[in-house]
């Protein structure tokens, strides 16, 4: 896994420890809930959107970026489902 895949990782599981979902913790941090599924799916992420992240769930941006995180193995099985189901064809069986 690359690190910026470590760090969207790392904010679903804390986003999901905390009990909140993407539009909570976009409305949170002034952005859209799209914008969340990006970041937790790998797409790059500045500094200060980081700063933001980390304040809303209460967590420092060094426990955000840590690439040893200990995460369960349920945690883990829900963020690769997740993210499996984001790259999916809306409609891979229809026809043109």
């Amino acid at each position: 896994m690359e690190y910026i895949e470590e760090v969207g990782r790392n904010i679903a599981i804390f986003r999901q420890r905390k009990g909140m979902t993407m539009q909570e913790l976009a409305d949170d941090i002034g952005a859209d809930r799209s914008a969340i599924s990006k970041y937790e799916g790998g797409a790059n992420i500045t500094l200060v959107t980081m700063l933001k992240i980390a304040t809303a769930l209460d967590i420092t941006v060094p426990e955000l970026v840590q690439t040893n995180m200990k995460v369960s193995d349920l945690e883990l099985e829900k963020y690769t489902i997740t993210k499996k189901l984001r790259r999916k064809p809306n409609n891979p069986d229809k026809e043109a």
